[in-house]
């Protein structure tokens, strides 16, 4: 049993397959870095110590000692996260890699500036600030970007760059076109997909080496380190195709939900049609440049094979982050038995957005983790009529098994704009699409927090863990609770955290099967508020010692961290009407009382001289 169904396979699967790159553009041939901060993030001690490479090259970027490791930022932009430097000394940094030694390049990067200063740099690589391959960084307190000056080359940028990035995320492309291509300018900077700088000329690599590529700081400056945010960074081998980077433009616009001025084909991630922001991608062809007729992305969803696919003309997807899993879904036509929640919807325009036409599609379902599946069952529904229901629309069969779970329907013709798919079943009990996971939440009741979740489907499962934490970072465990082994029915669990954290803390449910392979839910926001007759303790700060006062009958209480473990050594000494805890012993840190009730106190704050 998975709680997930794509954070644990889907990566691994759809390696399988081509054009698994941000908006399906790209392979791990052409694709040399993709650092997305809701992907593969590896914390030490609260801090970003990796951010693992999803490229598939490996090219990992790591804090090499604690003290320069960023912050994780949960929701920063979208409801995505974000890494945080400090404009002190934080930055990663991926060791010496032969492929990053880059003649050419293309670079997508979402960030947001925390505080504007001289030179924030967003990401470099070279031996010193004077001979280097390729980068970004600010200047001035605009908090702009300029390339980083190579060798053999008098490119400095230009004198007077424009404004880029601001307090808000912001979608930014950087190229350097090398060869001759397409792109017929050297470098480009560009905005929200508008062009904010161009040179005609372009710049050798520096002839030597061995130098990693930092992210957040320039090599070998004093003072250059990113005061900022970065929720995303891509970098390709070579300039993209015209059509390919509005494909990658897109894709980054919709799941940050940030504007984009020039190449806004994909229309569906805007609020007024329905947020459609997630696993967004694409096909088609701009003019004057060459087709992209095969994507995937990061989603279960690949379009290929277009019969009339002609210049200006694209085919973008995108989901609405619903269920993927058919359980208690009711809106299917008659003979189906369950669909998945999960939507996609389609824009097919051109690049002003006016509707075309590229033909009939394959269309690919990768149904790894969705249980047991015969092809005969399945059926791909369209919403042809535009009403947002598929109970009157007629189910297309057809589909057949390709291996490695992926089924196909060939030369689908019923996509065209504005309308709206998903995958459904005539049979639950062969071919039940399951998600197995329907729920889980967490609620304030009268001061505890109380736990639920539900399971359609169960297997193999050992046992349920709901995990607790306070920044998003370091988690503990609440509780643990049995699992049902094997379950084909609708199971619904409740348990209740009697002690929980003072003010907002977060809480996730972890899933452990009979092999002990685990999987994650997502996490979940609860506030606790101090009652107004918890006793204050003072001093706070305190040093050694610190009292607490009670109106009436003394109450007994222990100390425990932000993460509700017990404190210790602490010695509690109570008197008539009073308790006199005793802190000498304790690292300094954030501590809270915890009453015998269960009820949560108020934060004490031990320092050290």
């Amino acid at each position: 049993m998975r709680l997930s169904i794509l954070t644990a396979v889907l990566f691994t699967s759809s390696l399988l397959n081509a054009q698994t790159g941000p908006g399906g553009v790209g392979t791990t041939a052409d694709l040399v870095l993709w650092l997305a901060a809701d992907r593969s993030i590896t914390m030490s001690g609260g801090k970003v110590h990796v951010w693992g490479d999803a490229s598939g090259n490996g090219n990992n970027a790591t804090g090499t000692t604690t003290s320069v490791r960023p912050d994780l930022v949960a929701g920063a932009v979208n409801g995505y996260p974000a890494v945080d430097f400090d404009g002190v000394n934080d930055e990663l940094s991926i060791p010496q890699q032969s492929e990053l030694d880059l003649w050419e390049w293309d670079a997508f990067l979402i960030g947001a500036v925390d505080g504007a200063k001289n030179n924030n740099a967003w990401f470099s690589k070279g031996t010193n600030t004077t001979t280097v391959n390729y980068g970004m960084w600010g200047t001035s307190t605009n908090a702009c970007i300029l390339p980083i000056r190579p060798l053999f080359s008098s490119f400095s940028g230009p004198s007077t760059p424009a404004s880029t990035f601001a307090s808000s995320f912001t979608l930014i492309e950087y190229y350097h076109n090398w060869l001759i291509t397409e792109l017929a300018v050297g470098r480009r900077f560009l905005k929200s997909g508008v062009s904010t700088y161009t040179s005609s000329g372009f710049s050798l690599p520096p002839s030597t080496y061995n130098a990693p590529l930092r992210i957040g700081n320039a090599t070998g400056a004093s003072g250059w380190h990113l005061d900022g945010k970065i929720a995303e960074l891509i970098l390709f081998n070579a300039p993209r195709s015209a059509t390919q980077r509005i494909i990658v433009n897109n894709y980054l616009s919709a799941k940050y939900d940030l504007p984009l001025n020039s190449g806004n084909v994909y229309r569906h991630d805007e609020a007024l049609n329905g947020h459609y922001d997630h696993d967004v991608a694409g096909i088609g062809h701009a003019t004057g440049s060459t087709a992209h007729p095969d994507s995937r992305g990061t989603g279960v969803v690949r379009i290929s094979g277009a019969s009339d696919l002609g210049a200006n003309e694209f085919l973008f997807w995108g989901h609405d982050n619903g269920l993927l899993g058919a359980w208690s879904s009711t809106d299917y036509p008659a003979g189906m038995q369950g669909r998945w929640h999960r939507v996609w919807r389609v824009n097919e325009t051109n690049i002003s957005g006016t509707a075309v036409d590229v033909g009939s599609v394959n269309m690919d379902f990768d149904l790894t983790s969705q249980g047991p599946v015969t092809a005969a069952d399945l059926r791909l529904l369209v919403d042809t009529d535009g009403d947002g229901l598929f109970a009157d629309e007629t189910p297309i069969a057809g589909a057949t098994a390709l291996g490695s779970d992926i089924y196909r329907f060939t030369g689908v013709a019923d996509l065209m704009n504005n309308r709206r798919f998903t995958l459904g079943t005539t049979n639950m009990a062969v071919t039940p699409l399951p998600v197995e996971l329907l729920h889980f939440t967490a609620n304030e009741l009268r001061g505890e927090v109380l736990l639920s979740w539900a399971t359609a489907s169960e297997q193999d499962n050992d046992h349920f863990t709901v995990e607790r934490s306070a920044d998003l970072m370091e988690w503990s465990t609440v509780l643990q609770m049995p699992g049902a082994g094997n379950s084909t029915v609708r199971l619904d669990y409740t348990a209740l955290d009697q002690r929980p954290l003072t003010g907002t803390s977060y809480y996730r449910l972890r899933q452990t099967d009979n092999d002990g392979a685990s999987s994650v839910s997502r996490s979940v926001p609860v506030s606790i508020r101090a009652t107004d007759t918890t006793p204050p303790p003072f001093p706070n700060p305190a040093t050694d010692a610190f009292t607490v006062l009670f109106p009436g009958r003394v109450e007994p209480f222990d100390l425990v961290d932000v993460l509700g473990r017990p404190a210790h050594p602490v010695m509690v000494r109570y008197q008539e009407d009073r308790a006199v805890v005793d802190v000498s012993a304790l690292p300094a840190g954030t501590y809270l009382l915890r009453f015998a009730d269960g009820r949560a106190g108020q934060r004490v704050q031990v320092v050290r001289p």
